[in-house]
């Protein structure tokens, strides 16, 4: 019987049955996985209400050779509670963001150390920074530059010139991958996006932060609402389909 003992993040759990839960974790030794809870809706001794999403936890696997569903969970000890993200709709989603992004776009079963410490900065900066918005923008943006999916802000991305450092109109394209400098926009590049310059250089300046410092930007609220359309548009189109907790984020300004 082959056990592996790992931290990880709980991304996401459903039920499985009448009193088991399927449960995606994302590993720090391997990668993304998903395991069989046996009994956990039923029993409060055996996880001890600690399966939360978004928590860190130490997790004991057993291998699942028998399923489709690779992993047993064996136990599962706390190392970080996130629960008071749910005391703020608007922080949950943007922390929800960063997990559904590496659920959606990352390999089962492939060790990614850089995602994993990524992951866990980023909900850690949205739990507990008081500039939440930026911290997921900056985290979402390093988090698809790891994977292989980062859009083009420094270069054009039709002809790979480099883009102006002032400009006072930008343009965006989500099927070509980012920003499209003058003289192909002239050319009828189709479905570009008009962004404003204040946008456009926050956005620069937020991908160009380091990873100690990405409370230095600040969005306007109108900014916050076009780049959750814009990047979710974008991921949309990369991924299949955009991310549940973008719309999400989208909506509830909606109804603010």
């Amino acid at each position: 019987m082959t056990q592996i003992r790992t931290n990880a993040i709980l991304l996401n759990c459903s039920p499985l049955g009448e009193s088991d839960q399927l449960l995606v974790f994302f590993t720090e030794k391997i990668g993304k996985i998903r395991a069989i809870a046996k009994g956990s809706l039923n029993s409060r001794k055996r996880f001890g209400g600690i399966l939360l999403n978004l928590n860190l936890l130490e997790l004991e696997l057993i291998a699942n050779r028998s399923s489709e569903i690779g992993f047993l969970l064996n136990l599962a000890e706390p190392i970080k509670n996130r629960s008071s993200l749910g005391q703020e709709p608007e922080r949950l989603g943007a922390a929800y963001a960063l997990a559904e992004l590496i659920e959606k776009a990352s390999a089962d079963l492939e060790p990614e150390p850089i995602l994993f410490e990524l992951l866990e900065q980023g909900l850690d900066g949205i739990q507990g920074e008081r500039n939440y918005r930026e911290q997921m923008f900056f985290y979402l943006l390093r988090l698809l530059e790891q994977l292989g999916y980062l859009p083009s802000l420094e270069f054009c991305a039709v002809c790979g010139k480099k883009m102006a450092p002032r400009s006072n109109q930008y343009f965006f394209s989500v099927s070509k991958g980012g920003y499209v400098c003058e003289d192909c926009r002239k050319k009828s590049v189709k479905g570009l996006r008009e962004i404003s310059a204040g946008f456009a250089q926050n956005l620069r300046a937020i991908r160009r932060l380091s990873p100690d410092r990405p409370g230095r930007a600040r969005l306007s609220r109108e900014d916050w609402i076009f780049g959750i359309n814009l990047l979710n548009d974008f991921i949309g189109w990369q991924l299949g389909k955009p991310l549940h907790s973008l719309n999400f984020l989208k909506r509830l300004d909606l109804d603010l």
